[in-house]
């Protein structure tokens, strides 16, 4: 892909760029889905949790709380997994040549 990007005149630079920008469209979407997934699972777990056994309503009710801190450090660290993978890529791209990568099956 990155090869025939390069044949139809992307410098390697573009070529990174559409690279970031893709792994940065794919963090955000998948962070934000998780926790929107997140927090309607929990939801409906703890609506499970508001009756007692009688069916009455528990006293006080569950309040559901995000640790917002525990989110952003794991979108932080899917940040630098991608960024590791960014680097590996942009190393690996160097090291060969667009004509070389075409040949290739």
């Amino acid at each position: 892909e990155f090869a025939v990007l390069g044949a139809i005149g992307l410098t390697r630079r573009q070529v990174m760029a559409v690279l970031g920008l893709e792994y940065a469209i794919v963090g955000v979407v998948g962070v934000a889905a998780g926790v929107v997934v997140g927090q309607f699972v929990g939801r409906r777990m703890l609506s499970f949790l508001d009756v007692t056994e009688a069916g009455l309503p528990v006293e006080p009710g569950f309040v559901l709380q995000t640790e917002w801190t525990v989110v952003i450090v794991g979108a932080a660290a899917v940040a630098a997994v991608f960024a590791v993978a960014l680097v590996a890529t942009v190393r690996a791209l160097a090291r060969t040549s667009d004509a070389a990568v075409l040949r290739t099956e």
